[in-house]
């Protein structure tokens, strides 16, 4: 479920990303804008205002979203599944917990915050609609030593 602005804002003014931490909220930012309305997480008990970036959440393998006639985003799938799977993964990048995208290189444990992996020179894979979500790190995007599962 998605919180109101105005409760978010109340409880979480800081409107960090739960998924790389960042507070940018830029469209032309590389993660893109903080969505809104927040999403609501239960920690503790307690609703939680979940802030994360459109393209932390998109660029995680489990989340998806649908959009209206225009093309703009309108609602978002498994948006909690994958930050509760991210927040005990550390980044291969920073060495910070929360991170949800993955090498596609089946034996690889690598895994990465959005905007660490794109630092690391990330080659977007196929995917029938454009850039894909697979991603290889920088020890098996050269396809030597590995094979590339994807």
């Amino acid at each position: 479920r998605y919180a109101s602005n105005e409760e978010a804002i109340a409880q979480n003014p800081e409107q960090k990303c739960r998924f790389c931490r960042s507070t940018k909220d830029d469209e032309n930012s590389p993660e893109g804008l903080l969505v809104r309305p927040p999403f609501v997480e239960i920690v503790q008990g307690r609703e939680t205002p979940l802030w994360a970036h459109k393209f932390c959440i998109l660029y995680s393998p489990e989340c998806y979203a649908t959009s209206d006639n225009e093309g703009e985003m309108t609602q978002y799938y498994n948006v909690i599944k994958a930050r509760k799977r991210g927040r005990a993964i550390r980044c291969a990048g920073c060495d910070r917990c929360g991170a949800t995208i993955g090498c596609h290189v089946e034996a690889c444990t690598a895994s990465y915050h959005y905007t660490c992996a794109l630092a690391t020179g990330w080659e977007f894979g196929p995917y029938p609609d454009g850039p894909g979500k697979t991603f290889r790190c920088e020890l098996h995007r050269n396809g030597r030593n590995s094979v590339f599962h994807g």
